[in-house]
């Protein structure tokens, strides 16, 4: 399954935007469950032009060099379900 998500790390509450093709592997990857916690994936085609998009949003508040930000979910979700309704 193709998608973009939303996870945060528990330790230090940032949030990751990232994109993937095979949502449990990546999950697995990144320890959802343990140190992160799923907030939102949304299936999607074309995820790697929809994670920029997102990315793009959000710059300003990016850490820089990383998929990492200091944003909320608040933030995120709306924009989420914006690219989930194109």
């Amino acid at each position: 399954m193709e998608c973009v998500y939303l996870i945060r790390d528990d330790e230090s509450g940032l949030h990751k935007i990232g994109m993937t093709t095979n949502w449990e592997k990546r999950a697995k990857q990144l320890k959802v469950g343990t140190i992160t916690t799923k907030i939102r994936v949304v299936p999607c085609s074309n995820s790697k032009k929809w994670e920029k998009v997102l990315h793009a949003m959000f710059k300003h508040k990016r850490i820089p060099q990383s998929e990492w930000f200091r944003i909320t979910a608040d933030e995120a979700i709306p924009k989420m379900e914006w690219l989930a309704n194109l």
